[in-house]
């Protein structure tokens, strides 16, 4: 609407963006997007490729190069790519010049204004949320935990129909994030689809898992598996995840020695891209639904990073995450859902404790060699 531009979807407008601007001020082209994304952009005339994503990472994009070879590629999977990678740094606009054979990076800027009024943070995170509502169904991925409670909480206020999804091992004890997840999705009047597989289900599917996040770190295998099973499920299109909300508003226990939160916080955020955020969207579409992250929009991101972090955390009263807890409080969530203390998805979903019974049963000294195992990259 800004610039009168007639485009059939997002790839379109992104060209037709570029074209209208230049490519000199690629920067104000990449910085006026509001949403997640991955492109690639390629110009004959100036015989560069221009690369670039979203502020937080949430879409992957990678590149590989090879100098003596004079040979350049990308894609959105690493394993994709004919020899070494790297992920493309998201405050960085990466431009490839084929003649010369070499790579410039551009900074992209964060708003380092201070918030002083926590409210401007709520209004935005509500207005996260309803943007990245779809025209058709809903899902959310539901733990039990506050950060994905509150954006339940938000779409029932806002009168928004969704499934919520979670999943689990079911013959050993049962899930601990179960009761909470029933418990959260009952007060917010979803339909809560549970997944719960048999250790030996999750044996069969362990090797597909490894190859998709490309990693046998246990932590990884852990969290990767509640989301693989979890969005197995999902019927609709788009699902919401809490992710997040631990990097930016101090929700980890290690934040408890911090003595400079919000720098601690930036530390852990610019870190998303390559772990937590490449593997988690890999996952999802491969099983064929869109992930989408309010907690990582990108003017909710810029005012988080600057809060004033006595809305964080409060080592005094062991509080973390202040301001989505009381959020959460004010908007009708119960407090037992709003100050549950946080709890690993791998360990409240029994896939951890999964991993540690088939690293014995088959006579592995530590969880990771026998994820190191089962990685086809390591046999061949």
């Amino acid at each position: 609407d800004k610039y009168k531009l007639k485009a059939k979807n997002d790839a379109e407008l992104v060209l037709k963006l570029i074209e209208l601007k230049g490519m000199k001020k690629i920067v104000n082209v990449v910085e006026e997007l509001d949403g997640d994304f991955a492109f690639a952009y390629f110009s004959k005339k100036a015989n560069k490729i221009i690369l670039a994503k979203d502020l937080a990472g949430v879409k992957p994009l990678a590149f590989s190069i090879n100098t003596k070879e004079g040979k350049f590629a990308f894609a959105t999977e690493k394993k994709a790519l004919p020899f070494k990678s790297t992920h493309i740094n998201p405050r960085k606009i990466t431009i490839y010049d084929i003649k010369t054979k070499k790579i410039k990076n551009i900074d992209r800027w964060i708003d380092k204004k201070k918030v002083l009024d926590k409210n401007e943070i709520k209004d935005l995170l509500e207005l996260a949320v309803k943007k990245r509502i779809p025209k058709k169904e809903l899902a959310l991925l539901l733990s039990g935990g506050v950060d994905s409670a509150l954006i339940g909480k938000i779409l029932q206020n806002n009168k928004m129909k969704f499934n919520s999804y979670f999943a689990g091992i079911k013959d050993l004890t049962e899930p601990k994030d179960l009761a909470f997840a029933k418990g959260v999705a009952k007060e917010l009047g979803t339909k809560l689809n549970v997944n719960l597989v048999t250790v030996e289900e999750f044996e069969k599917e362990l090797p597909k898992i490894i190859s998709l996040i490309e990693s046998t770190d246990p932590v990884r295998v852990g969290v990767a598996s509640t989301i693989y099973f979890a969005t197995k499920k999902v019927k609709e299109k788009v699902v919401l995840s809490g992710l997040g909300a631990d990097e930016l508003f101090a929700g980890y226990n290690r934040f408890k020695n911090s003595t400079q939160v919000n720098k601690d916080c930036y530390s852990y955020f610019i870190k998303m891209y390559e772990n937590d955020l490449y593997f988690e969207d890999i996952i999802t579409m491969s099983n064929k639904v869109e992930l989408r992250v309010p907690y990582l929009d990108k003017k909710l991101v810029e005012k988080a990073l600057r809060l004033n972090p006595k809305y964080k955390i409060d080592t005094e009263k062991d509080i973390n995450k202040i301001i989505l807890r009381e959020y959460a409080q004010e908007l009708g969530l119960g407090n037992e859902f709003s100050y549950r203390p946080k709890k690993a998805a791998q360990y409240g979903s029994n896939f951890d404790k999964a991993l540690e019974k088939l690293a014995k049963k088959n006579n592995f000294s530590s969880k990771t060699n026998y994820l190191n195992s089962l990685s086809k990259e390591k046999n061949n």
